[in-house]
């Protein structure tokens, strides 16, 4: 085994480009691995009924030409755990930016913000480090992304 992984290392000194592919493919999987690791952790975090002071999608460089802006979601809450108050501006762990033409993705993003009123949301804390919080925690479609981005440069290497 260790004359093969010599031989690897050989090969990816030398410029290989499929000794390359492999390395970049395993940072992938390992990165995708971590991600959702994190994401099954959050889906557990416990919630609170928080006070929402805004929730918008913002343009950087709102004096740009209307094809260079580029947009994402902004939020502003308030929270209390054990007594104590908390303030949090992460709308998710998924954090995006979206062209004008593609901004619609923050909005569908932001549907997934339970509201029980028009000024509350559910907000999703770690009851570890309460100071941290989410109001929108991974679903099945952001975990199959994930997946996707982690298991397809290796699904490449093998079969192509």
């Amino acid at each position: 085994m260790s004359g093969s992984l010599e031989k690897y290392f050989d090969d990816l000194a030398a410029g290989d480009p499929e000794s390359l592919f492999l390395l970049v493919a395993l940072y992938f999987l390992l990165a995708a691995t971590y991600s959702l690791i994190y994401c099954f952790r959050l889906r557990n975090w416990p919630s609170v009924i928080g006070q929402l002071q805004s929730d918008e999608v913002s343009a950087w460089h709102s004096d740009a030409i209307a094809g260079d802006r580029q947009y994402f979601s902004r939020a502003t809450y308030t929270y209390e755990v054990d007594g104590k108050q908390y303030e949090g501006h992460r709308v998710s762990p998924f954090y995006m930016t979206a062209s004008h033409n593609v901004r619609f993705l923050l909005e569908y993003q932001r549907k997934g913000i339970e509201r029980p009123t028009p000024n509350t949301a559910r907000v999703f804390y770690n009851k570890n480090k309460p100071q941290k919080s989410y109001l929108v925690v991974p679903g099945w479609l952001g975990i199959s992304i994930v997946i996707a981005f982690g298991v397809t440069p290796m699904l490449l290497h093998v079969f192509v």
